[in-house]
């Protein structure tokens, strides 16, 4: 009996670790070249969809917390995309998007379980992730739109479903694909960058000011060795590079959303039908008179009705030649 109510504690224990690990996510990637076979795996970041209500933590409240975030794309604060490649690791990826062939590669990324067991390797081959949602776009999308970018900017969209991912959807942000389906060379962005970086030097070239400020003023200091001082930091701040030969980081934005319902399509409802099923035929469609006679009635007596008499003496008076031209009747004077 001890042993029956051990195993099935034990049984509970691992069914409870295997529930609260079903939540956890690698964030895998691989270039694949066209043509060719694709190769195994590698762990881009990590993906923590567990709810961070501590009410929400079966499966029902995962569902609530992703229908509350799913409008709401950008509010992602409930979850946690961890990026775990290094600088070398972006710099090859970012080398090998403004390679010459790397119109013809895609750029896979894919979601697959994390194994429970921190002590065992996790199997990235190919073969062992066939079934797991992924998605691709040109590798010449990462270079975006200007080689001296300091970051990648990209998105990654999970679709969930019970509080589950079964569809992903990525890319990168602010790029412009031309023809060739790659971005377009632009400095838009850069120009951006490089405004917020001479906006953010000047309010720390400010601070330190006012903090060598306040500190030469308690040593009763001349002022002349604080504006040196901050001459020579301005100088050694301005003759730093303004942007990195690449990107150094990747700044990931998490977008979750649900499947979407279409509406279902208005109903006809059928003619109806006699004693033996069939379809009653519709009534014939009315004629013109039969719609309008009531109205082309009274147009009819009107029309009909006789003209009124007028006074004869009235009307020869109209018609007589002096009435209309006068001097020219019969009682006119011939002028000699």
């Amino acid at each position: 009996m001890k042993v029956s109510v051990l195993s099935v504690l034990l049984s509970a224990a691992v069914a409870a670790q295997t529930v609260a690990a079903a939540g956890k996510y690698n964030v895998l990637h691989r270039v694949v070249a066209a043509g060719s076979d694709a190769g195994p795996w590698s762990v881009r970041g990590t993906l923590d969809l567990t709810p961070q209500d501590p009410d929400s933590d079966s499966a029902a409240g995962a569902q609530k917390t992703a229908d509350a975030n799913a409008n709401a794309t950008s509010d992602s604060s409930s979850y946690d995309l961890v990026s775990t490649l290094t600088s070398a690791e972006i710099s090859q990826l970012h080398t090998a998007a403004w390679a010459p062939d790397s119109p013809g590669k895609l750029y896979q990324v894919a979601l697959a379980p994390l194994q429970t067991d921190p002590n065992q390797e996790p199997d990235l081959s190919a073969g062992s992730l066939s079934d797991i949602p992924s998605t691709s776009v040109k590798l010449c999308h990462l270079r975006q739109s200007h080689k001296d970018l300091p970051t990648l900017d990209d998105r990654l969209r999970v679709y969930l479903r019970n509080g589950s991912p079964y569809n992903i959807v990525y890319g990168v942000l602010d790029i412009t694909l031309g023809r060739d389906g790659c971005p377009v060379p632009s400095t838009e962005k850069l120009a951006v960058y490089k405004e917020q970086l001479r906006r953010q030097r000047q309010r720390d070239l400010a601070r330190r000011s006012r903090r060598r400020s306040a500190q030469n003023k308690n040593k009763n200091l001349p002022p002349s060795s604080s504006s040196s001082s901050l001459t020579d930091s301005k100088e050694q701040d301005m003759a730093s590079p303004e942007s990195a030969a690449g990107p150094a980081t990747i700044v990931t934005k998490l977008e979750l959303a649900n499947p979407t319902t279409p509406r279902q399509p208005p109903l006809k409802l059928p003619l109806p039908t006699n004693e033996h099923g069939l379809p009653i035929p519709p009534a014939p469609e009315k004629s013109f008179l039969q719609k309008y006679w009531f109205y082309l009635l009274p147009l009819a007596v009107v029309i009909m009705l006789p003209a009124t008499e007028e006074d004869p003496e009235k009307q020869g008076a109209e018609g007589h030649a002096s009435s209309q031209h006068p001097g020219s009747g019969m009682g006119a004077k011939r002028i000699k």
